[in-house]
């Protein structure tokens, strides 16, 4: 029976990059870096952890005992200012403090300390066209990429979508290792009460489905607009669909829609905190995620959480996390979405099937099995 092999440590000191841990504008980061290192700081405190940032700290946001913040200044705002903080001012504070591994927590590594590093690579969108980011930053992330691989002691990704997609593109001896991720714990079922009071708020007491735009092409949200069209010529039903995310990118099509014949039966709810956010997910009669390139497909993981019916696009992230508990269509073809709209629409039966399944698939995406993972590659990469 093949078994997981396990190391004794002395003391050790784990220097980890957390400039996004307090992060407003990137609460994707922010969350996975609270939960994750917080939860791992917790969890081993025999061992000794160094928060690494490019601001001092604020105190009201309370850190486990066995953890000591840095600050390394001056804050990074471009990408020379970039490169200067990982390979000078981070080297710099590395050999001051003397950690036995730095984990780079957002993509980046230092290609100038002898520190033995461990990468965390949530995505590898500064390859995929037509996503939101500037030229510049993708252009930087292709160059200095493969030498962040090359000089990583061990790769931590979310996906297997990811892990393979840096297994087919760069040439390395590194060990990658899928490590998930959770969603929050707000994302969770709702009572009928509740739901019917969400329903009243938002929709006037309709169902809906419910769509998360993200930082993609035009052409993701307008497909599944023309999807809801032929969904609603074809079903009598006051069927509604709500639009969250990140709406501001998608600025000029909103602008159009006062010609869109169904207008009337669109939510557009913009800037909802996340608690609003998660009440909205698990009221909703199905959840639709059509995004083209999820590194790890999480509002995917916060439906199931949710137990509402998801339908995802095939060959990503998010088959790869829903498996049987999800209907999966080609983004680009609105037949194909409107087809699983209707399914998940008439088909209570099919519906319940989903339901049940994703309260089991929910349940291997956890922040502790996320930090058990990384802790076994922690632990392997101090030893190679």
């Amino acid at each position: 029976m093949p078994f997981a092999i396990r190391y004794t440590f002395d003391l050790m000191q784990i220097a980890v990059d957390t400039r996004f841990l307090q992060s407003a504008e990137n609460p994707g980061y922010a969350k996975f870096t609270s939960e994750v290192f917080c939860r791992l700081a917790n969890q081993h405190t025999e061992h000794r952890f160094l928060f690494l940032q490019d601001k001092v700290h604020d105190a009201s946001f309370a850190l486990p005992e066995n953890v000591t913040t840095v600050t390394i200044t001056p804050e990074p705002k471009n990408l020379i200012t970039y490169k200067w903080w990982y390979d000078v001012k981070l080297p710099l504070a590395l050999k001051k403090h003397q950690p036995d591994l730095f984990i780079g927590s957002y993509g980046f590594c230092s290609l100038s300390t002898p520190i033995p590093q461990v990468l965390i690579v949530h995505d590898l969108a500064f390859l995929h066209k037509g996503l939101a980011g500037a030229a510049s930053g993708k252009n930087f992330y292709k160059k200095y990429f493969p030498a962040f691989i090359k000089r990583s002691k061990a790769v931590a990704t979310l996906s297997g979508f990811v892990k393979e997609e840096i297994e087919s593109k760069y040439t390395s001896d590194t060990t990658i290792k899928v490590i998930s991720s959770g969603a929050a714990d707000h994302f969770k079922p709702m009572e009928w009460e509740q739901r019917e009071q969400i329903k009243e708020q938002y929709t006037a007491g309709c169902e809906y489905f419910v769509f998360t735009a993200g930082f993609e092409p035009a052409s993701r949200l307008l497909n599944v607009l023309k999807a809801f069209s032929l969904f609603k010529k074809r079903q009598k039903t006051n069927m509604k669909l709500v639009i969250t995310g990140e709406l501001a990118f998608y600025k000029k099509e909103f602008e159009k829609l006062n010609t869109y014949k169904y207008r009337n039966e669109l939510v557009i709810l913009e800037n909802l905190t996340g608690i609003e956010k998660a009440k909205v997910v698990a009221a909703a009669y199905a959840f639709i995620f059509t995004t083209g390139y999820p590194g790890f497909a999480a509002p995917v993981v916060e439906a199931l959480q949710c137990e509402v019916p998801v339908i995802a696009s095939a060959k990503t992230s998010a088959q790869e996390i829903a498996a049987d508990a999800a209907l999966y269509v080609d983004a680009g073809k609105p037949e194909e979405i409107a087809e699983e709209m209707k399914r998940v629409f008439k088909d209570e039966q099919l519906r319940s099937k989903l339901i049940t399944a994703g309260k089991e698939r929910a349940k291997l995406f956890t922040w502790n099995n996320t930090t058990t993972l990384l802790w076994q590659l922690i632990e392997e990469a101090v030893c190679k």
